[in-house]
């Protein structure tokens, strides 16, 4: 009962910390980003539309106002670049102030992140990773498989994990950790492409539910978006040179750069899943369509005179601007990305089949994105998982028609349009396509990009930014609230959308006992354990430290074709059981049959417990966690 009085402990702990992050989220959300400028406008979109398709002009320009405040004359100030040029920096705009915001971003999404790392079981997809690592250990590279559908990069980073911090889930998870937090900071540097948008987009993503429940596991899809945000950082600095724009603050945008964000990108995304082709089909479809689309508009790419270079004209820059030199280094950096591709799917160039393997994987993922192999949801399935959870995204998506039919003020809006354009691609993409996973949704990040605090005409709606700007932070506070509900309470919840092929509490429960037991006795290790499962992941990978670990039938077991015992512990499907149960009574042995459901959406099992190996009490204590609390409550009822 000790163990219970103390889970009530940390459970109040754990409700104080959620509150701490929670209320830092409120106070820092609600003030973050007041200076922000007006960087798309909408003057009646429906009648602004209409005019400017009936005279051939742009959309009427308003002049961005301060929204209804007495302001002070001031002397004039140098000319800015972005979407508010000479406007007076107010003290939320001070270089302190930008400092502590973004630290406090930076401190609530490591806080979701990091904080009880191993809370959740082992995932289905964690341990047949970490069997990959294994082999990784044994063989000394990773034999790519095409029918896999992930690449080679993600193990070789488990694998470093592993040589630095030691061997288990936990050091995987906070690897991934460490991507997932990479991206929250590469997403909010986009403010230099886009502007402001950018940091508020880093809000939202810190305390996505999606992110930061795919953040704490150990699995593909945070590298693989991060290599999408790392792509289209460099393509948009590729269009910002074009039109010699110089941003606010660092330095200009230059082609050595840009391509090396792009080669960056498109290795990590190639080389850690084949769906990169989704992403990269996405982004050339929405480039090729977007300058048809500003002349049906009656628009032109925002070119504003603070964001060209001294002394340089509006002409748009191109590939035969660059001088031999630059494009000797482009060359350079694209001829080393096709290495480096090589070199991750021939294991080092040991293996040249892999790269035939690698084009194959494309045809068998053409079969299973139309078959579904059991991953099949209907088309409205991402419509209900962003009304569930991510709200900011969903918003984003109903917003995505009004910001890219806006005109713009600026390059940086202009590619605010052309973002939001990829983000409703992506959703439209993955709605046709019947394969549906959950961490999927982590795809529509540009969506997030689509509600700048400031959208609307600010002479025509005086108060209109400071409404959307609460708006936007309830949004993200609302975000906060949901993302900490199911991380740290309904992490295993079958009615929750995103636990997904999720490993139950049993398991957790059984692994638990198994380890005490070890630390107490350590030549219990060598004992025998016998897996007489169907689908056993992730056994595979935590027992694989027991050298005696062996698989079986369960039939074989019943009808005694297969030996036991030696065995101190045997897992079964239920179907199974009884026949087992059975013959080892017979036998005279004395033993323990304890609930052993190893997921969901598979039938419950049994633990046999062999007594006479086991320590009493700690065969009593994991008794009475199954007993009180099923296989998917996890004992935390302090959060409804």
């Amino acid at each position: 009962m000790s163990r219970i009085d103390s889970g009530k402990r940390r459970s109040s702990l754990y409700a104080g910390t959620t509150k701490v992050i929670v209320g830092l989220v409120a106070v820092v959300v609600v003030k973050v980003e007041l200076e922000g400028g007006v960087a798309l406008e909408f003057s009646d979109m429906s009648d602004t539309l209409t005019e400017s398709m009936k005279n051939g002009t742009n959309f009427p320009q308003a002049t961005a106002k301060d929204s209804g405040r007495v302001s002070r004359a001031r002397p004039p100030k140098k000319s800015r670049t972005g979407t508010d040029a000479g406007r007076d920096p107010g003290p939320l705009d001070s270089p302190v102030w930008k400092s502590v915001e973004l630290w406090a971003c930076l401190f609530v999404a490591a806080s979701f992140r990091y904080f009880e790392l191993g809370l959740k079981p082992p995932h289905f997809d964690e341990g047949i990773n970490g069997h990959f690592v294994m082999q990784l250990w044994q063989v000394g590279r990773h034999d790519y498989d095409p029918t896999n559908f992930h690449g080679p990069l993600y193990f070789y980073l488990l694998h470093f994990a592993e040589v630095i911090g030691g061997r288990g889930v936990e050091v995987f998870r906070f690897m991934n950790a460490g991507l997932a937090m990479l991206l929250v900071i590469s997403l909010r540097g986009l403010h230099r492409e886009v502007g402001v948008a950018g940091r508020w987009a880093g809000w939202a993503l810190a305390v996505s539910p999606a992110f930061v429940f795919y953040g704490r596991y150990a699995i593909h899809e945070t590298l693989f978006i991060l290599g999408q945000v790392f792509y289209w950082k460099g393509r948009l600095q590729w269009r910002l040179w074009s039109q010699n724009f110089v941003p606010e603050s660092g330095p200009g945008m230059s082609p050595r750069h840009a391509t090396m964000w792009m080669v960056l990108g498109a290795w990590i995304m190639i080389c850690t899943k084949e769906t990169f082709f989704i992403f990269m089909g996405t982004v050339l479809i929405a480039e090729l369509m977007w300058s048809p689309m500003l002349k049906l508009l009656r628009q032109s790419p925002g070119l504003i005179e603070g964001g060209l270079k001294a002394g340089a004209s509006p002409k748009a820059l191109s590939w035969r601007h660059l001088s031999a030199e630059q494009k000797s280094e482009l060359g350079g950096l694209l001829i080393l990305g096709v290495m480096a591709w090589a070199a991750m799917f021939t294991g080092f160039f040991t293996d040249w089949s892999g790269l035939g393997k690698f084009f194959e994987a494309f045809n068998v993922w053409s079969k299973t994105g139309q078959s579904g192999s059991g991953h099949e949801k209907p088309w409205w399935y991402w419509l209900a998982a962003l009304f569930d959870y991510e709200w900011p995204m969903l918003v984003g998506l109903v917003l995505s028609p009004w910001i890219v039919l806006a005109r713009s003020k600026s390059p940086q809006a202009d590619l605010l349009r052309l973002s939001v354009l990829i983000g409703f691609g992506h959703w439209l993409a993955y709605t046709l396509i019947p394969y549906k996973t959950p961490w999927l949704i982590m795809n529509f990040w540009p969506l997030l990009l689509a509600w700048p605090p400031h959208f609307l005409n600010s002479t025509r709606f005086p108060k209109a930014p400071r409404l959307v700007l609460g708006v936007a932070s309830l949004l993200i506070l609302a975000s906060a609230i949901w993302s900490a509900r199911l991380n740290f309470a309904h992490f295993v919840d079958r009615r929750e959308r995103y636990v997904y092929v999720q490993t139950s509490m049993d398991y957790r429960r059984m692994m638990t006992a198994l380890e005490e037991l070890v630390k107490r006795h350590p030549q219990r290790r060598s004992d025998a354990i016998v897996v007489a499962i169907k689908d056993p992941w992730p056994l595979p990978y935590e027992l694989s430290l027991f050298p005696r670990m062996r698989y079986a039938f369960g039939a074989e077991i019943g009808d005694g074709r297969h030996k036991v015992d030696d065995a101190s512990l045997i897992l079964l499907d239920v179907k199974d059981a009884a026949a087992a149960e059975l013959k080892l009574r017979q036998s005279g042995r004395e033993i323990r049959v304890l609930r052993f459901q190893i997921r969901d959406a598979y039938d419950a099992g049994v633990a046999i417990v062999d007594m006479s190996l086991w320590d009493a009490d700690l065969v009593d204590r994991w008794d009475e966690e199954l007993r009180r609390w099923g296989p998917f409550e996890t004992g935390r009822e302090w959060w409804p």
